[in-house]
């Protein structure tokens, strides 16, 4: 029984530690401090080469106490793997109590920034977790294919008194219109941006990139609005993939004044004026402070002084060159006084004091030019010329020049940039321009000293007009042709012009005819073949035939001829007249035939004629003729059949033993024909047969025909 009782009590005791235990834990996690969380992101979309940056804000709700920094953790995923497979953001900005410097606070806000590359294209969450719990949620997209046209970057914030200062900068790629911008400038709270603490325009020009200061005062910002944010819009739907804002962490408190230092370095010596031209030299600036701040410089000096320098924020241990343009005036030698002020805002942080060496002009000139070169070398209207050439700093300081050049009597021009030569310093130029189109007049290159005295030419550059010059000649002078013959001559074309051009030839005349369009290069020539015919009733003597070349641009013409002798057919050596010639016969008649002799030789000749075999009488009269060249003969031949039958006469025409010519004569008997006719015999001789003409006085004309240019006259006697 003391058993038991002792066991019941054992259990008793047991429990009651359990209970005590509970108690205490539960007591502890009562006491746990629960927090609220905001997350946002700050693009919708993000690219290769993007930085996520995430803003938020914690509230503490209820209990007490802080949890440690590290309770807040960040990550984000894809939204089709999910949370099992998420990336961690470590780069959190989170501005802790002071006395409680690894805690988090009562209520404050934070940034976050990530990196991005690799990702796969889809929706991505990002998740705010503290002690392990989810408390707020974003989304964001990721683009692969993202090409960023433009971009926003806050690179400066600082704080001075009253004031928190935020520089931005906003650059453009890809574009080169004017955008205008809209910035608001927001303090994040529990319900996402808060209101807008103001709101700012940019203007970015084609430059591409422009920057930019705004201040806040510090009755704007509680001291729990460490986080900033500033959303960015474009007018320009080019743009509208800028990114929509850019956050930032503040210190805690009220805001401090602070001391914003600067130095400035010039080198007197480097810095030479001269009389009646302008110097630039050079200063540096340098940011010694531990803020951003923004510089200005100002120059004074018996010289005019003006002073370029850019004003705009400048981060702490970098510095900024600027430059200062002194312009001296005839009496400025040998040296004026030059001081220079850094200023931040009113306060001059530095002075600089120094004499400045003014060189005294020297009118003379002092370049030289060296050799140059032209391309083309021949220049037509139109053209694009180049001239490269070299100057030379032939004086004792250095020059600033530059190149100018005149067409004819217009203004000069002067072209590109100056250039700074120093003391024998040779320096190579290239000069490119279009020669006029019409105007053909020299140009003058010169070059030109920085009070615009010429300090020599270049050369002067001559422009070659186009020129459409026609040439033409016949091959062969003169040709002896004679009639019916046919033969040919050649004329050479040639363009004697500087430029490609259309030729017309032509050619007019009763013995050779052209028309024809030929294309030449410049001095390109060309031979073309005119054929010549001669007819053969075609007139005996001697004629021109021309050739015309014209250009089709200009009409400019060019024409050459050449001379054709017509002659006269030449003959056979011997023409017999009468030829293959019929008579009719009846009775006892004979008759008469003449056979005409033409003597083409060349020289005197003694002609015969002699007949073949012939059944009947033949006499031929006189027995032979001499004829002089070119003149003609007639031998008459009587004729008289033995029998009343159709006979041909055989005869040969001799020049000596050589026979000359044949022909034939027929001698018919139709049965019906004239009666009456006095013979040969009857006549007694052919003496009497032609006093018988006579007497008689009548000729029967029995037919002409031609043959080698000959001619019969047929006669009987009655």
């Amino acid at each position: 029984m003391k058993v038991l009782i002792h066991e019941s009590e054992t259990r008793m005791k047991k429990l009651f530690s359990i209970l005590v235990i509970l108690a205490i834990i539960g007591a502890v996690f009562a006491a746990e401090p629960i927090y609220d969380a905001s997350l946002n992101v700050l693009m919708g979309t993000y690219g290769p080469g993007d930085t996520l940056t995430v803003y938020g804000f914690i509230d503490h709700t209820t209990g007490e106490g802080t949890l440690p920094k590290t309770s807040l953790t960040l990550r984000f995923y894809n939204s089709m793997s999910g949370p099992g497979l998420s990336t961690p953001i470590t780069s959190i900005n989170y501005v802790s109590d002071y006395e409680n410097p690894n805690n988090l606070l009562l209520d404050g806000a934070f940034t976050a920034t990530k990196s991005l590359s690799g990702l796969t294209t889809g929706d991505y969450y990002v998740e705010a977790l503290i002690n392990g719990q989810v408390e707020a949620s974003a989304m964001f997209s990721y683009d692969s294919s993202l090409n960023r046209n433009s971009t926003l970057t806050v690179p400066s914030s600082y704080i001075t008194a009253g004031n928190i200062n935020v520089g931005y900068t906003i650059s453009k790629v890809n574009t080169v219109e004017d955008v205008i911008y809209t910035v608001d400038f927001y303090t994040p709270t529990m319900d996402g941006q808060g209101t807008s603490k103001q709101t700012d325009t940019m203007t970015v020009t084609n430059t591409n990139s422009s920057s930019k200061l705004v201040s806040f005062t510090s009755a704007e910002f509680s001291d729990l609005a460490n986080v900033l944010v500033v959303k960015v819009t474009g007018t320009n739907q080019t743009v509208q993939d800028l990114p929509q804002g850019f956050a930032r962490v503040w210190l805690i408190g009220q805001p401090v004044s602070i001391e914003s230092s600067g130095s400035m370095a010039f080198n007197y010596d480097n810095c030479k004026a001269k009389e009646g031209a302008e110097r630039i030299c050079s200063f540096t600036v340098t940011n010694t402070g531990d803020y951003p701040a923004s510089f200005a410089v100002t120059a004074s000096s018996e010289l005019e002084t003006s002073v370029s320098f850019d004003s705009s924020l400048l981060q702490p241990n970098t510095e900024r060159t600027g430059t200062i343009t002194l312009t001296g005036v005839e009496g400025d030698a040998p040296v004026k006084q030059l001081e220079l002020n850094l200023k931040y805002g009113a306060q001059v942080l530095q002075s600089l004091n120094g004499s400045v060496t003014v060189e005294t002009r020297d009118l003379l000139s002092q370049i030289s030019i060296l050799d140059f070169d032209i391309t083309p070398t021949d220049i037509r209207p139109g053209d694009e010329v180049t001239v490269s050439f070299k100057v030379k700093n032939t004086g004792d300081f250095s020059e600033r020049v530059r190149v100018q050049y005149v067409l004819g009597d217009e203004d000069p021009v002067n072209y590109g940039n100056t250039y700074n030569l120093l003391k024998n310093q040779i320096r190579s130029v290239s000069v490119t321009f279009n020669a006029p189109e019409e105007e053909v007049v020299p140009f003058s290159l010169n070059i030109l000293k920085e009070d615009d005295v010429i300090a020599g030419t270049v050369t002067n550059i001559y422009i070659e007009p186009f020129v459409f010059t026609p040439f033409t000649r016949w091959k062969t002078e003169y040709k002896y042709l004679e009639q019916g013959d046919t033969d040919e001559n050649v004329i050479k074309v040639r363009n004697d012009g500087n430029t490609a051009e259309y030729y017309q030839v032509t050619v007019e005349s009763n013995y050779a005819s052209l028309d024809k369009r030929v294309y030449l290069l410049a001095g390109q020539s060309t031979d073309i073949t005119v054929p010549i015919l001669i007819s053969n009733t075609a007139e005996v003597g001697a004629f021109n035939v021309e050739a015309e070349v014209c250009s089709l641009t200009t009409y400019e013409c060019d024409t050459d001829d050449f001379t054709i002798t017509v002659l006269e057919k030449e003959k056979e050596n011997t023409t017999i007249v009468l030829n293959q010639t019929l008579q009719d016969l009846s009775g006892d008649e004979g008759a008469v035939f003449e056979v005409a002799v033409q003597n083409f030789e060349g020289a005197t000749k003694t002609y015969s004629v002699s007949v073949d075999a012939f059944n009947g009488e033949i006499q031929v009269s006189p027995s032979d003729l001499t004829i002089m060249n070119g003149e003609e003969g007639v031998f008459y031949l009587y004729a008289k059949p033995e029998n009343k039958m159709t006979q041909d006469i055989t005869y040969n025409v001799m020049s000596g033993k050589e026979v000359v010519s044949t022909g034939n004569l027929t001698l018919s008997y139709p049965g019906l024909g004239l009666t009456g006719l006095i013979t040969l015999s009857e006549a007694g001789s052919l003496g009497a047969i032609i006093l018988g003409i006579a007497l008689i006085g009548a000729l029967v004309f029995l037919g002409v025909r031609s043959f080698n240019q000959s001619k019969v006259e047929l006669k009987y006697w009655k």
